[in-house]
């Protein structure tokens, strides 16, 4: 039998063929290296592979077929990304990528959507629906796959999944095509700036290299994955439902990154879920799994742990930054309203400021990888 996971890195290949020893191997593989290469995982990739090839076709349209779904004129955050919708990060320079976003869809009458919950409404199309059939199948396979794995990685750090499901009735998932396009001129500038996603989880299935992942030892590793695996990161919202025990991983896109296409799923929480340490009393004792420690040295991270975040205005609070149409449509004191405190962005400059992208929009999730190295 031919080892798939030759070039990737020990720690980081996991197998979910055999669920009673997973667990346990995504938690090494997050802890250590930051991220996970999985194969056996359920999904159909000629599915994906579908959605691939017609959201190819989409990105070969003329612009102004494309401007058509424009998620500028979308009331929840849905439709094509221009590539002069760029975010502000620090290493990122002339923005390199275009993209297509969807959600959960739901209709204009839902609750949520009547109540103008942000970022919560139907997905937005183009009028040849063969997009829209392919992208729907692609969205709930990988859905279904970060349940379970969400779920298989809560049971491993004693979060009772019960709990964890009621905090994502209704989730603010999402799922991206992202087409990259070479620099026209040679650069240092990364093809996507570092960040953490601001979900629980994070799944990526990719055509190209360029992926580049922070670890524990501080060192930026290459991601490799072979045809028909699935890359697997940990966001936010993991980090505090596990105490710190699952770091969210620290993430980019090389500056020498070529052409590159990558579908990519978020799993996410209700708008208006507040995420705590949801470990049981037994496993509550959170410790520095960075590698430059001995065991004997760990100590609490309790100081660096946040003690609770408000799902949904932390993930827009982030969008901001990556959107510069969201900072004029959500002023900043939605972030902060009395239900929902989020204490990242309280001095985030207004949408007419001169932005420092490395101070004013990381957050504090992204501040620790920076501060450790």
């Amino acid at each position: 039998m031919v080892n798939i996971f030759d070039d990737v890195a020990r720690d980081a290949a996991v197998s979910l063929g055999v669920p009673a020893a997973s667990g346990s191997a995504l938690i090494q593989a997050l802890s250590v290296d930051g991220f996970a290469v999985l194969a056996d995982h359920g999904v159909d990739t000629s599915i994906v592979e579908a959605a691939h090839q017609e959201a190819e076709k989409f990105f070969a349209l003329p612009m102004s077929e494309k401007l058509a779904c424009d998620i500028r004129r979308s009331v929840s955050h849905r439709g094509y990304v221009p590539v002069d919708e760029a975010g502000s990060y620090a290493d990122e320079g002339i923005r390199r990528y275009e993209a297509y976003d969807i959600g959960l869809d739901l209709a204009p009458d839902h609750p949520a959507v009547a109540s103008r919950t942000p970022l919560m409404g139907p997905n937005v199309w183009p009028v040849d629906g063969s997009l829209r059939i392919v992208a729907q199948r692609c969205f709930d396979s990988l859905q279904m796959a970060a349940d379970g794995l969400l779920e298989m990685v809560a049971s491993s750090v004693g979060i009772d999944v019960a709990a964890l499901a009621k905090l994502r009735q209704q989730p603010l998932s999402q799922m991206r095509f992202l087409k990259y396009h070479e620099a026209a001129t040679p650069t240092n500038d990364a093809a996507m700036g570092a960040h953490t996603d601001y979900e629980f989880l994070t799944l990526i299935y990719q055509w190209g290299g360029g992926l580049e992942v922070k670890n524990r030892a501080g060192a930026w590793m290459p991601v490799e994955a072979p045809n028909g695996s699935l890359i697997l990161l940990a966001g936010d919202l993991l980090e505090v439902a596990t105490g710190g025990q699952v770091r969210s991983s620290l993430h980019r896109i090389g500056a020498a990154t070529a052409s590159r296409f990558s579908t990519v799923f978020f799993a996410g929480a209700d708008y208006h879920s507040v995420i705590r340490p949801m470990l049981h009393p037994a496993t509550e004792t959170v410790i520095d799994l960075r590698e430059d420690r001995q065991p004997e040295q760990a100590e609490s991270t309790a100081g660096l742990v946040r003690e609770s975040v408000a799902a949904g205005p932390h993930l827009l609070s982030q969008l901001r930054r990556d959107f510069p149409y969201l900072r004029a449509r959500y002023p900043v004191e939605i972030l902060h309203d009395e239900h929902h405190q989020n204490t990242d962005h309280k001095t985030a400059a207004s949408p007419n400021a001169i932005i420092d992208p490395a101070n004013v929009w990381r957050s504090s999730f992204e501040r620790r990888h920076f501060d450790d190295a």
